[in-house]
This record gives structure tokens, C-alpha cells and sequence, in this order.
């Protein structure tokens, strides 16, 4: 069993130029950091646990552009990783059907509670965005965590920019809707 980390090794060379550009560009923090300490079980689970995977398809170099569906799905998958927590998962692996939502995540500070990330795909039944049109989702990126209690980083993607957040919707719209009804967000455990 492999436990993903890291999952941007899909990144075009383009954004990882962009990436380093940015860090480079900040200005440098002097600051010696804490030594590294795992316990057994840490260096166990890294070892053998926890293995980075390699790129799913030849490395792009340049992003797909623009309010288009290769974009949104490069975003969804492979920036954004929205995927990683709208696909339900068994020891790491995305295992359910893609963007059908299902994975039951441990609820921080209370332990008698899951979050249950929702079905995105457009069945008309049990996607939760199936009957929201191009500007509902994007109005909704924009307006931020509105949600108490939600894990979704609404902060960080209400940044995106309009074309981003068009292509993504327009990726998910393109999906084949997987009838999968994942209940509320917060459930019990």
C-alpha cells in the first residue's frame, strides 16, 4: 500500500518555472530550522508507507489556456486537485468513481463527525452543482467560505481568475454523470 504525497507531479514545466520564480523572488528568512525528528513508526510509514508517485502522462510544457475544458481539467486534476478530495479513497488510492465525491474525512476536534466532500459530476439527482449554471459557481467561488465548518479552501480559489473558474466548471460539466448521492457534508461517523 502507497499513500500518495505530493500529488503535483502532474505540473506543466511552465507552472514549476513559475513556482520557483515566485519562491526565489521572495525575500530570504533567517531562521535555523528545528532538526527533523521522526519516531519509528514516522520512519516506518515513510519508508515504506508514504512514496511519491511519478507523473501520470508525459510532462506538458506549457498549461492548456484559457475558459476551455483541457484547462479546467489540468486545474482540477492536476493544480487544484480537486479530485484528491471529490473521489473517494481506500489506503490512499482514488478508488471511486472521479469528481463522485464519497471520501470520508476525520472531522478535526470532534471525533463523533466525518466531511463527506460532494458529488461534482452532473447527474441531475445527486451532483451538487448539476443545476447551477457558469456564473452560480463562479459567483460562488468569489463569495468565499460561507459554509461554517467546511474544509473546502474557498479563501485560496476565491483568487482564481473568472476564465480559470469557467474552465473548471465547464471540465465538470463535461464529466460523466456518476449518479452517487453522498448525503450532507458533515455526517456522523
Amino acid at each position: 500500500m502507497a499513500v500518495p504525497i505530493m500529488e503535483f507531479q502532474n505540473l506543466s514545466d511552465e507552472d514549476i518555472v513559475a513556482i520557483l520564480s515566485f519562491l526565489r523572488a521572495q525575500p530570504a528568512v533567517h531562521q535555523q530550522p528545528q532538526p527533523h525528528r521522526l519516531t519509528f513508526l514516522g520512519r516506518l510509514l515513510l519508508g515504506v508507507v508514504m512514496t511519491p508517485t511519478g507523473p501520470s502522462r508525459p510532462p506538458l510544457e506549457v498549461s492548456p489556456a484559457g475558459a476551455t475544458v483541457p484547462r479546467g481539467a489540468y486545474l482540477a486534476n492536476d493544480v487544484a486537485s480537486c479530485v484528491s478530495c471529490h473521489t473517494d479513497r481506500q489506503r490512499g488510492e482514488l478508488v471511486g468513481p472521479r469528481f463522485a465525491g464519497g471520501q470520508r474525512m476525520d472531522f478535526a476536534g470532534d471525533a463523533t463527525r466525518v466531511r463527506v466532500p460532494p458529488n461534482l459530476t452532473p447527474d441531475p439527482a445527486t451532483g451538487r452543482m448539476a443545476s447551477w449554471s457558469e456564473d452560480t459557481f463562479v459567483a460562488r467561488f468569489r463569495n468565499g467560505a460561507s459554509t461554517p465548518e467546511t474544509i473546502m479552501p474557498w479563501g485560496a480559489y476565491s483568487r482564481m481568475t473568472d476564465d480559470d473558474l469557467r474552465a473548471v466548471y465547464r471540465y465538470l460539466r463535461s464529466l460523466p454523470p456518476v449518479h452517487r448521492d453522498t448525503g450532507p457534508s458533515l455526517q456522523p461517523k
